[in-house]
């Protein structure tokens, strides 16, 4: 899900795997409180919304992924940290808003150049061809389910375009 809904292409910081540790935990804070595991479908949505717009939040901080992701921060130190910096009261549900404002802004500019459901896809190979080893084997990744999850977890329509309302509610 992260490299098919990534703003800038497929990118491996993008919610960054590093993190996919936390699909393992109901994270509320993060703006999700289902469990969704490497291979299920039903939450993935959610979950990676979530991550991205945490995410997309440390890279606007200018914080290096590679330190972050190992953990040198959790959630809410980070955000005593923008608190001590900035002057401004934060918690860690600002710091996910921030990313979701973000997100969002990067999204419609790239729906002003054309972007929509059918390019937020993976190889064909991922979609149709089962895998023949491993822990996957048998598998092929499972998409359409999961755009609609994510999208609806958005607030975009079913075209993957951010709806007024949620442009609204961010302040876009």
């Amino acid at each position: 899900m992260g490299y098919a809904t990534s703003n800038r292409g497929a990118c491996h910081l993008r919610p960054a795997p590093q993190l996919v540790e936390m699909m393992a935990m109901a994270r509320p804070e993060l703006g999700f409180d289902k469990v969704a595991g490497a291979y299920d479908v039903e939450g993935k949505g959610y979950v990676i919304k979530g991550l991205q717009d945490f995410k997309t939040t440390i890279d606007s901080l200018v914080l290096c992924s590679f330190v972050y992701d190992l953990y040198a921060y959790l959630p809410n130190e980070l955000a005593e940290i923008v608190t001590a910096a900035t002057g401004y009261e934060m918690e860690v549900g600002d710091l996910v808003k921030i990313g979701e404002r973000i997100f969002n802004l990067k999204r419609l500019f790239n729906v002003r150049e054309g972007i929509s459901r059918k390019d937020d896809t993976l190889p064909k190979r991922f979609l149709e061809e089962k895998t023949t080893k491993g822990p996957t084997a048998g598998q092929v990744v499972e998409l359409e389910p999961m755009l609609n999850e994510y999208y609806a977890a958005r607030g975009w329509d079913d075209n993957g375009v951010p709806t007024k309302e949620k442009i609204k509610e961010l302040g876009l």
